[in-house]
């Protein structure tokens, strides 16, 4: 979900709010994969230069644990993790949009 506090001018300020689910595999050569979800946020705003050209920035948060893991290339063989590993991000973003 994404809301513009001022849609229509060329300073629009926003926030966005959404879940999503995380896959991350190990390039070790152990074929191990994790999986979880957890949730989006960010603050951001964006400046409408053209009517086609915008930049902007925001700061997001990844706040998501990962809770299974897969070990081999079994393709739905995934076991519960005994203590989820946390795998928060956080950080900033500078964004050009072609509209």
């Amino acid at each position: 979900l994404q809301y513009k506090f001022r849609p229509h001018e060329k300073f629009r300020p926003y926030g966005k709010l959404g879940l999503g689910a995380y896959f991350l595999g190990l390039d070790d050569g152990s074929e191990v994969l994790l999986s979880g979800g957890g949730v989006n946020w960010a603050l951001g705003a964006e400046y409408r230069l053209t009517s086609f050209f915008s930049v902007g920035a925001e700061v997001f948060w990844k706040d998501f644990d990962y809770t299974q893991q897969r070990v081999g290339d079994k393709k739905n063989d995934f076991t519960d993790l005994p203590d989820p590993i946390t795998g928060n991000t956080k950080g900033i973003m500078i964004n050009l949009t072609l509209h």
